[in-house]
């Protein structure tokens, strides 16, 4: 009974170090989860500064000496996407392209691909709409070099990613053409991956165009729309199903 007895306070203090050392770990990585932030900020307000200035070879180094490869990456990744959330667009692109010629310089293509895809992503925060001609030309320029880059890198999801950024660019170009191939390509990567919600993401755009560009193919845009949204659906994909009930709503009472 002793023996037990001694066992289990045994485990009572084991269970209560564990608590205490998992808090004292806890504390330590918001530390330096705020450090980083901090240290961010100060980057930001500094590179800001050298871009505004324009000094962007001094920015440039500035940027090149944080630390090794990864860690420079990571910076020009994370700033162009702080300035973007903070409503500046062009210094957000600005950062972004410096960071897509060093991960190139570096040989990172992978890097590279991902902040031309931010940079995609953020000309168009409504996808096809309110998309101003600047952001036209700047965006549809990244979304061409991150899928050829993306066919180099072979990966499939960020593939079929890529040709959807290509779709969205043709579609706000009104190219029914281009932006159908784009979109079924997506679709086809997508499902190659087993990935249904990207695939569906295909669809939901593809149907958007047979609507907005091919009016004689509405009857299969409102087919396209509602197949993804079953998928979205099946997924808890509520991102989905936010945009493709948006997109019903304004084109099933045409």
């Amino acid at each position: 009974m002793k023996q037990i007895l001694r066992l289990c306070l045994l485990w009572i203090f084991c269970f209560l170090l564990a608590c205490g050392s998992t808090e004292k770990q806890s504390e330590k990585e918001k530390e330096m989860s705020q450090a980083h932030e901090e240290r961010k900020r100060e980057i930001l307000n500094q590179v800001v500064t050298l871009l505004d200035e324009g000094k962007e070879e001094e920015a440039e180094d500035f940027m090149n000496d944080l630390g090794d490869d990864k860690t420079v990456l990571k910076y020009y990744t994370e700033l162009g996407i702080d300035l973007h959330h903070a409503g500046k667009l062009d210094q957000s692109v600005q950062i972004n392209q410096l960071g897509v010629k060093a991960a190139l310089k570096k040989g990172n293509k992978k890097a590279a691909a991902v902040m031309l895809h931010n940079i995609a992503a953020f000309c168009a925060p409504e996808f096809d709409e309110n998309v101003t001609e600047k952001c036209e030309e700047v965006g549809f320029d990244a979304a061409q070099k991150a899928l050829e880059l993306r066919k180099e890198l072979g990966e499939k999801v960020p593939l079929a990613w890529a040709h959807w950024d290509m779709g969205l660019y043709y579609l706000i170009k009104k190219d029914a053409e281009l932006t159908t191939q784009h979109f079924l390509e997506c679709i086809k990567v997508a499902e190659e991956a087993n990935e249904p919600v990207h695939a569906a993401w295909g669809k939901v755009f593809l149907g958007k165009t047979k609507l907005k560009l091919i009016p004689e193919k509405k009857e299969e845009g409102l087919k396209d729309l509602k197949e993804a949204k079953a998928i979205f659906e099946k997924e808890k994909d509520d991102w989905g199903l936010k945009e493709v009930g948006k997109i019903l709503n304004k084109y099933s009472s045409d």
